[in-house]
């Protein structure tokens, strides 16, 4: 069998095989393949792909089979959209009500909280105002869980994009307080926004942490499959 010689097809990874100058036959080896986001453009695909020009033109700027996009990952996108967009439609829902009724929903709330520490033997009390804040907070939280999940289907280069759900999640907060201003019997206050927030960020953490032991669930059933 003839030594291996060197050529200048091997700088071409992208070519299934290659003939060398001595006549023997020889596959290239392939690089790895990166996995394209929602992002991603077909240009910035093919460049990413390391293909040539004439490659280029041939496909006519479509996407292969394998660059498509799952059927499963397209279900998990709009699923999660669907479920920030749900729950922003939730908020505002909430801050259109009049002053009365959201008293009334805080009232009957505190009243319910309290009544389960009283039949646990607790002696402290949920006041209304603390009631009300830490339904800010957990609207936030959750709305800051699905937009990371979004953010998750749509690329996997999350830390890159998470600016992306900590802005719209601060655009919710600052629009919500705008909502209530036009809400009889009820105003808009900064610290309110900095609530919100931080129930944003509190969801976000919450879903990579969630995403972090998805993965590592992953990593050690894949160590533990036998070859």
């Amino acid at each position: 069998a003839k030594a291996a010689c060197a050529c200048c097809c091997w700088a071409k990874p992208t070519l299934a095989r290659c003939r060398c100058r001595c006549g023997t036959v020889k596959r290239a080896p392939r690089a790895p393949q990166p996995v394209c986001s929602f992002f991603d453009s077909p240009a910035k695909v093919f460049a990413r792909k390391g293909l040539s020009m004439m490659q280029q033109n041939h496909t006519n700027g479509r996407l292969t089979d394998r660059e498509r996009t799952p059927a499963r990952l397209i279900v998990l996108r709009v699923l999660f959209t669907l479920f920030a967009a749900g729950t922003v439609v939730f908020i505002f829902s909430n801050s259109m009500q009049s002053g009365t009724a959201s008293g009334l929903r805080s009232a009957a709330v505190t009243e319910w909280l309290n009544g389960g520490l009283a039949r646990v033997g607790v002696g402290w009390r949920f006041s209304e105002r603390l009631v009300r804040k830490l339904g800010h907070f957990s609207e936030y939280a959750l709305l800051g869980f699905w937009l990371m999940l979004s953010l998750r289907v749509y690329t996997r280069r999350i830390l890159s994009h998470i600016s992306w759900p900590l802005f719209f999640g601060l655009l919710a907060g600052v629009l919500d307080e705008g909502i209530q201003i036009f809400a009889d019997g009820r105003g808009s206050d900064v610290r309110d926004v900095v609530i919100d927030f931080s129930g944003v960020v509190f969801g976000l953490l919450a879903a990579l942490f969630l995403l972090l032991l998805v993965r590592m669930f992953h990593v050690l059933r894949e160590s533990k499959t036998p070859l």
